[in-house]
């Protein structure tokens, strides 16, 4: 993924995170500064959502082939999951 900010280029990644109360979401911010001087930003937001939604809010959005992976142990996620990755497939129309 060479556009990546987890790119296989050299990188200092400094990333922080906020919780906004209000919106009931996530905010993270990552910074890379890569070795040959240039940086790159990126900001994504995360809102906390019933585990079993998760499939549906995807679909939704046009993905399918959905895989739910516990963000920490990489098994398959569960509702005690304290953080998880989706993978997901844009539909080909």
């Amino acid at each position: 993924m060479p556009n990546s900010l987890l790119s296989d280029r050299r990188h200092l990644l400094i990333g922080d995170a906020v919780y906004d109360q209000r919106r009931h979401t996530y905010v993270l911010r990552e910074v890379a500064i890569f070795d040959d001087g240039s940086v790159s930003v990126q900001q994504t937001s995360g809102w906390l959502c019933p585990f079993g939604s998760i499939p549906r809010l995807f679909a939704r959005a046009g993905l399918a082939d959905i895989a739910m992976f516990d963000g920490w142990t990489g098994a398959p996620a569960h509702a005690l999951s304290d953080s998880v990755l989706v993978v997901a497939r844009r539909r080909h129309p």
